[in-house]
């Protein structure tokens, strides 16, 4: 016998052998056929509108689920008495004249279409005669021997079609429902325009728009299902009224209170079943599974195909790492491999680093360079001398900046190879004995190794944001390999020369950290990702079920919701950009903001969040209605953030602005300049010394087990963070007027100039300038939008063009230089030498690094440019000039 949660019924997993979890909803030819076929039926199956008379008909048969994912016999006692035969409710038969007991019927197809056609509690809808349109008819006036409807839908009772369900045409002919949507004018010319146009459009607005986090489209979603369907009418009132309705709070609390931690767990304990290494099946069968998932709930999916360049290691020939004598003689070989803990876990890709050419390299000289940050090696050849690197490998710990960096940045000091490892003073702070380590603790085991690309820019290697570019200069040309600090202890071992200074020194006890030089007589010659994305794909499924179960129930979002499961992130954003460099255009022009989250979970302490600075006012509000992971009954997540995280200098949740890179909120951020966030649950930092992210990370180790075991138990923390991840988005998609606050970003200048520090401090007064002029029509602006008339369509749509328009003002098209063409925001973009980290105006950042008045002016000049084209922005439609 097999048990599985009630949850996972109708969740199309077949995790019965039988299959007898799964809910049957036909198969179709072309996806606007999807609807229909769900509604009509077929020869085997029965349609939609008999399911519950067949699953409430008091047999005690395993027949079919409901559409919730019950039993078939739980909701049966939820339906309300109005008649003898309880399940002949909402059948789609009029078992009373007047058809009263098919009006009440919640999240039916039928209730859609009413919704649609704007029909009140007492109102059927139907094609109305002698015009071509979705109307309503008053209870009172159906079956009152007269035909108001095409079809005499109106009057069921004269029926004079002899079988259940059968329609009957103007003309008094009966059609079988099978005949409906199939794009063949069985009926008159007339009566067949009329409904075709009302079915299809009906059944297009009943399927909630969605790509395989998430992305808010302005009013896309609203205007192609409120305003398809032709409302000829000379009442528009109805349009302006949903246009401008308030949100309505009781959609928070519905969300909030149906997010399910089993489900997430469930989610997340499948997704993490087999390897999705970007490119192969197993990373296929993943996202066919969110596919899937994502039609139970609603959802209409669309895929796209890019042909990209992916860098695989050799599966019969493993990297390795080789100390040799002058002979030839091989004294010690890494593994090439892992540990294996559990040996039931798939497996996996063995280490190596993406996009790293193939080759053979020989050095008597090693050198280790701390982090490999570009002051790190300035300093290691001040120690040195510039020339002795010339031909060497350079051995270095992961942490602080990018790996690609790290590379790259040997390459440019002359080494012919680079070696990657995690340093347990990074990634096992507690100890590396069996107990202090994984599989005990968290930590990093001696043979972990972190895998990872090494392609500084983002998106298709072969297609950096232009076609034609070359992207030669983006891949390191020298070959490198991770590898687990147990072995990086007995290379880092023959280091000779002078002991290295305290900050460079990691966490081997049997190592004398030393800067290197020659050698003596030797020389040398990624997965299951449980946190890393797969815990926010587990959660990002639990919110799209229950939005598709408050769709299903009648909830429409005023603005659209887009959820995006992209692939090839770990190689470089490959997926998420090439999406975004297709479409930037109608992102550009529609786009409110993009939510990422895909680690939702790396610890459960508290929210760590970077964003825009005007989604800050909205992101405290949802903070404030989400209960807090781990914390007593009642306290929120704002209540522990403000305890734990707060900016003293504004008694407020530390919010960190700008993005930078390493996740796919990079594309929307530089390229498109819509207002985004990352958000995730993390750890306590003073529990697990100065580690630079959750120590499993890119390793084998990153499973189920190890969230299960280590990180959130009963996945509360996942929990909290699909409720928070989903408010968010509720909070923008609903709210009439934007509630982006246009003062925060006057401070988040401010702040960003005031880290700026040239040696003559006059150098930056005309972007002072320009922030105190942009400070002023910020305050006009928010000063004008108190006024704005809350039932007035237009006076919000300027205002929301306004807010929706001062991020992009932002972007420069030409980026921040030369070789940083990708990073397009002004304001916040992640500096030379480190593209993980946002900094602010990093353009003028890297030209006061380097000393060159002239360029340091330059880059003042183009950043007030933009501050002052941004403040036009804010001015009044008919003054915009950026002066004051």
């Amino acid at each position: 016998m097999q048990c599985i949660p009630l949850v996972m019924l109708g969740r199309d997993r077949g995790l019965c052998d039988d299959k007898s979890d799964e809910l049957f909803i036909g198969q179709c030819q072309k996806a606007s056929d999807l609807a229909c076929q769900f509604i009509r039926g077929d020869d085997r199956y029965p349609s939609v509108y008999y399911l519950f008379q067949d699953n409430c008909n008091s047999l005690t048969t395993r027949q079919y689920l409901v559409l919730d994912g019950e039993t078939h016999k739980t909701s049966c006692e939820e339906w309300p008495v109005a008649y003898k035969q309880r399940y002949k409710q909402c059948d789609n038969v009029w078992d009373e004249p007047n058809g009263q007991d098919e009006l009440d019927c919640p999240g039916t197809t039928v209730a859609y279409i009413r919704d649609i056609a704007g029909c009140n509690a007492t109102q059927h809808y139907c094609a109305r005669l002698n015009r071509i349109e979705l109307g309503c008819l008053d209870m009172i006036k159906a079956g009152d021997n007269h035909s108001h409807c095409y079809g005499n839908t109106d009057e069921r009772t004269t029926d004079t079609c002899t079988r259940r369900g059968d329609y009957q045409c103007s003309d008094g002919d009966c059609l079988s429902v099978d005949k409906l949507c199939s794009h063949d004018g069985h009926l008159n010319s007339t009566t067949t325009t009329t409904i075709d146009f009302v079915v299809m459009g009906t059944l297009q607005f009943l399927i909630i728009g969605a790509v395989i986090t998430t992305t808010l489209a302005l009013g896309l979603g609203l205007i192609i299902g409120h305003f398809g369907i032709s409302k000829k009418t000379s009442d528009t009132s109805w349009k302006y009224n949903r246009l401008t309705r308030p949100a309505d709070p009781k959609n928070y609390r519905t969300f909030i209170d149906s997010i399910q931690a089993a489900n997430i767990e469930a989610n997340l304990k499948d997704l993490t079943s087999r390897p999705h290494i970007a490119g192969q099946l197993e990373d296929l069968q993943s996202a066919q599974v969110i596919e899937k998932q994502w039609k139970l709930d609603g959802l209409q999916v669309t895929k796209s195909k890019y042909n990209v360049l992916l860098s695989y290691p050799n599966d019969t020939e493993l990297n390795r790492v080789n100390l040799k004598l002058s002979n030839g003689t091989i004294i010690f070989q890494t593994s090439g491999t892992e540990k294996i803990y559990d040996p039931t876990q798939p497996k996996t890709v063995n280490p190596f680093l993406a996009y790293t050419p193939n080759g053979i390299v020989s050095s008597t000289k090693l050198f280790y360079a701390n982090y490999g940050g570009l002051d790190d090696l300035h300093k290691l050849a001040s120690v040195v001398g510039n020339s002795s690197l010339n031909g060497s490998i350079i051995i270095m710990r992961y942490g602080r900046i990018f790996r690609g960096d790290k590379v790259i940045h040997a390459q440019y000091f002359g080494a012919v190879g680079a070696i990657l490892y995690n340093d347990p003073a990074n990634y096992a702070p507690l100890g590396t004995t069996p107990d202090q380590v994984y599989d005990q603790k968290w930590y990093m085991p001696p043979s972990g190794v972190q895998r990872g690309s090494t392609f500084t820019l983002n998106g298709d290697p072969l297609t950096p944001l232009y076609p034609s570019t070359d992207s030669v200069s983006f891949l390191p040309k020298i070959p490198a390999q991770p590898i687990g600090y147990s072995e990086a202890e007995i290379i880092l071992q023959y280091l000779q020369g002078v002991e290295v200074d305290s900050e460079w020194r990691g966490g081997l006890r049997n190592v004398t950290y030393r800067y290197g030089g020659e050698l003596r007589d030797a020389s040398d010659a990624w997965n299951l990702g449980s946190v890393d994305p797969t815990s926010g794909t587990a959660t990002m499924l639990e919110i799209t079920r229950v939005l598709g179960q408050m769709y299903k129930n009648g909830f429409r979002p005023r603005r659209s919701l887009m959820f995006c499961s992209w692939g090839a992130e770990e190689y470089g954003l490959v997926g998420s950009v090439e999406y975004v460099e297709e479409y930037v255009k109608v992102l550009g022009a529609r786009i409110i903001s993009y939510l990422n989250v895909d680690m939702a979970v790396q610890g459960n302490h508290t929210v760590f969040v970077r964003s825009s600075p005007l989604l800050f006012d909205i992101i405290v509000e949802a903070a404030k209605m989400v209960p807090s992971a781990y914390d007593p009954v009642g306290q929120t997540i704002y209540d522990k953030w403000m305890k734990v995280d707060r900016n003293p200098a504004t008694n407020e949740p530390n919010i960190r602005y700008g993005l930078g890179s390493g996740s796919d909120f990079f594309g929307f951020d530089q390229l498109v300049g819509s207002s985004n966030m990352d958000v995730r649950y993390m750890l306590n930092p003073s529990d697990h010394g100065n580690m630079s992210s959750y120590p499993l990370y890119h390793t084998s180790y990153e499973v189920f087990s190890m969230v299960k075991k280590f990180i959130d138990p009963d996945f509360t923390a996942h929990k909290t963070m699909g409720q928070f991840w989903g408010v968010l988005a509720l909070l923008l998609s609903e709210t009439p007027v934007l509630q982006f606050n246009v003062t925060r970003y006057t401070t988040a200048l401010m702040q960003a100039m005031n880290n700026l520090q040239p040696k003559d401090p006059k150098i930056l007064d005309p972007l002072r300038n320009a922030i105190n002029d942009f400070s002023k029509a910020a305050q006009d602006f928010v000063t004008r939008s108190k006024s704005i008339d809350s039932e007035n369509p237009y006076e919000i749509r300027v205002y929301n063009d306004q807010v929706l328009q001062l991020e992009r003002a932002f972007l420069n098209p030409l980026g921040q230089g030369r070789d940083y063409t990708d990073f397009k925001h002004i304001i916040y973009a992640p500096a030379k030498g480190n593209r993980y980290a946002a900094i602010g105006f990093p353009a003028v950042s890297d030209a006061i690094a380097n000393g060159d008045s002239t360029e340091i002016i330059n880059q003042v000049a183009i950043a007030t440019y933009f501050v002052r084209g941004a403040l036009s922005v804010l001015k009044e439609v008919h003054n915009f000039f950026s002066y004051y």
